[in-house]
């Protein structure tokens, strides 16, 4: 017969958070020894979209415990170095969920040749919601993303990045109210008459 448990003993408990954490670095784990053995090259470059899949997953569980820190003021900007053709590859993920809609992704990136310093998390947080909102509401059609060099010096250079779709559009009275946490948007469609609702 066991001995009871202690009742001293505090029940174990894992934050849900580290559970995921733990089981996308388990699935990134099999995936780094996945390129380990002898591909074909689409089956590289299928498991090597699994690995950036799970990089973002990471960096979204990341974003959403960030949440916290946003309301109370205390969110730091990350200052490291990364490089712009690969956020260019993370966001080219989207291709994927245009297609399987039926969309047509179009993408206009210049190549970028060396590393910046920045917090590549939070940029790619912004384009990852602007271009899941552009699937989201985009019936027929395409979606096209761009990322231009707009100007470069030795200690600087400026990209600008733009999401364009045949989606419904916005009323121009609302578009400022888009960088208001929690506003809700009618977004109107020329061509159907119906409106939609959405959160930002």
């Amino acid at each position: 017969m066991r001995p009871p448990l202690s009742p001293s003993l505090p029940p174990l408990t894992v934050p849900a958070d580290s559970l995921l954490s733990l089981a996308v670095a388990q699935l990134l784990g099999l995936g780094e020894l996945l390129l380990a053995e002898q591909l074909s090259d689409s089956q590289r470059t299928l498991a090597s979209q699994i690995l950036r899949s799970g990089d973002v997953l990471l960096d979204l569980i990341g974003q959403v415990l960030d949440m916290g820190k946003v309301e109370a003021g205390k969110l730091d900007l990350e200052n490291r170095p990364f490089d712009l053709n690969d956020l260019s590859a993370d966001v080219r993920l989207f291709s994927t969920a245009a297609k399987k809609k039926g969309l047509e992704f179009r993408d206009d990136v210049d190549d970028f040749g060396s590393s910046v310093i920045g917090d590549m998390p939070r940029l790619r947080q912004v384009l990852n919601n602007v271009l899941s909102n552009a699937i989201k509401f985009t019936k027929v059609g395409s979606i096209t993303l761009r990322a231009k060099r707009v100007a470069e010096d030795g200690e600087s250079i400026t990209v600008r990045w733009e999401v364009e779709d045949t989606g419904v559009g916005i009323r121009k009275e609302a578009i400022a109210s888009l960088f208001k946490p929690f506003q809700c948007v009618l977004l109107i469609s020329f061509r159907s008459g119906r409106a939609a609702r959405t959160r930002s």
